[in-house]
């Protein structure tokens, strides 16, 4: 049995990176400040208050044949945007490795800590009867490899990574933690960086030419690489009881995933998607606002796919749990050093 996160900024942002939109533009219009994107950019942060959606908008005012030269500087973008992000990178800095491998070792398996009563004993119920091992996967949305570098010296230092107990099994079962696949490639290899079909590129005359669409549509990128990712994601998904989401604002630039999502929900009637989401209003104290929030977040996503009847919606929100102001990716062993070169 698998237990998968997709992991995207907010898990960079949470570990003191910035790795926000906000600033790398700033970083990129005054590295490339005579580039088309980047006169945009700075001209008009409202239009490009998402990256991916940014460029779609963008493409209203490109003509057929100015997409070269968009390419070209959507490939300049690109190589700012890695640069940048490699920066970023070296900031991390590891404390102590083994009490960082201890953190994750105490954070990934106690996931469901926060669940209420009912999900908790479900789950607790689920693992045991569950006499495979537990993988802990991950499905990286982020280019970084901090979650890399994270994993890597936990599984460094564990062995094994976590146990469970079976019911009938006298020794525990020994679970592991696997290193995490980036969808839209890291920053060594593949980035891909674009929209999520032809519909998010506001221009008529553009969003079916293949000499434009084989290079934004991410899933047609990812497709045309050949590296399988999309089917490796998929099948760390549909062997996955649990489902988590962490950092993710459910944009549409990645619709096909949370499509995807609601159908392996519908599956199989144990399957749970938790949701992790940070709230900056400390609403606990208030039942009224904890459920008003949870169902805010479970709609969010069941809104992702249009074609489905009431009462299946009903059938997604009891399969959604939503976990607010979690603290499972807070580690103290992580120390962020500013590097001001």
């Amino acid at each position: 049995m698998n237990v998968t996160f997709l992991l995207g900024n907010g898990f960079d942002l949470n570990l003191g990176l910035s790795t926000s939109y906000k600033d790398f533009y700033s970083y990129y219009a005054k590295k490339e400040p005579n580039d088309f994107i980047a006169k945009s950019i700075s001209k008009n942060y409202e239009l490009w208050s998402d990256l991916e959606l940014g460029l779609g908008k963008f493409l209203r005012t490109v003509k057929e044949d100015q997409i070269n030269d968009f390419l070209n500087s959507k490939a300049l973008l690109e190589k700012n945007l890695i640069e940048y992000l490699q920066y970023e990178n070296k900031k991390l800095s590891i404390k102590n490795e083994k009490a960082l491998a201890e953190e994750v070792k105490n954070q990934i398996p106690n996931f469901y800590m926060d669940f209420n009563l009912k999900e908790k004993n479900c789950y607790e119920d689920l693992i045991l009867k569950e006499n495979n091992k537990i993988i802990y996967k991950f499905i990286n949305f982020n280019y970084t490899n901090a979650l890399d570098s994270i994993i890597d010296i936990t599984k460094k230092h564990s062995d094994p990574f976590s146990t469970h107990k079976y019911i009938n099994y006298t020794n525990p079962i020994r679970d592991g933690i696997d290193l995490p696949l980036h969808i839209h490639g890291d920053l060594n290899n593949n980035l891909i960086l674009g929209v999520n079909d032809s519909s998010q590129i506001e221009n008529s005359n553009l969003n079916n030419n293949s000499e434009l669409t084989d290079y934004i549509i991410k899933t047609k990128v990812n497709e045309n690489l050949g590296e399988l990712n999309i089917s490796k994601a998929k099948t760390m998904i549909n062997s996955s009881c649990y489902v988590c989401i962490y950092g993710l604002s459910i944009g549409d630039t990645d619709n096909y995933w949370w499509s995807y999502l609601i159908e392996w929900l519908l599956k199989d009637t144990k399957h749970r998607l938790v949701l992790f989401v940070y709230n900056h209003t400390i609403i606990q104290s208030s039942a009224q606002e904890k459920l008003r929030c949870s169902n805010s977040n479970k709609n969010k996503i069941i809104s992702k796919n249009y074609e489905i009847d009431e009462e299946t919606k009903n059938k997604i929100r009891d399969r959604i749990i939503v976990i607010q102001n979690s603290k499972i990716f807070d580690f103290e062993n992580i120390d962020i050093k500013n590097n001001n070169s």
